[in-house]
């Protein structure tokens, strides 16, 4: 793992975490509370594209580092301007300056 600097945080993105609470005739309804507006250092995007049926559609995964703090890791999803990802993993790193990274793949809206 290499040592990212402060410099390299330059994307603005929102952490939110997962409730699910339950509507009229026990129903749940997800929702997703906004935990905190961090910067963040972006590392390459990963294209690929598969076949479903008759349609081609694309997912994108990305790798986000930011500073650890324990609240953080009850992330689920992450909003970067209008786009929307869904956290596949979390890890924590590092001892002296620890720093959470977050495995992502893009949500599509069908």
């Amino acid at each position: 793992m290499t040592m990212r600097s402060i410099a390299d945080r330059r994307y603005r993105i929102a952490l939110h975490a997962r409730e699910t609470s339950y509507g009229a005739g026990g129903r749940p309804i997800a929702s997703f509370p906004l935990i905190a507006c961090v910067w963040a250092a972006q590392d390459n995007e990963d294209q690929s594209l598969s076949e479903r049926g008759d349609k081609q559609a694309s997912s994108a995964s990305a790798t986000f580092t930011t500073d650890y703090k324990a609240p953080y890791m009850q992330t689920k999803r992450i909003r970067m301007g209008r786009v929307s990802y869904r956290v596949v993993s979390v890890r924590k790193s590092g001892v002296l300056h620890p720093s959470l990274q977050f495995t992502v793949q893009r949500e599509t809206t069908d």
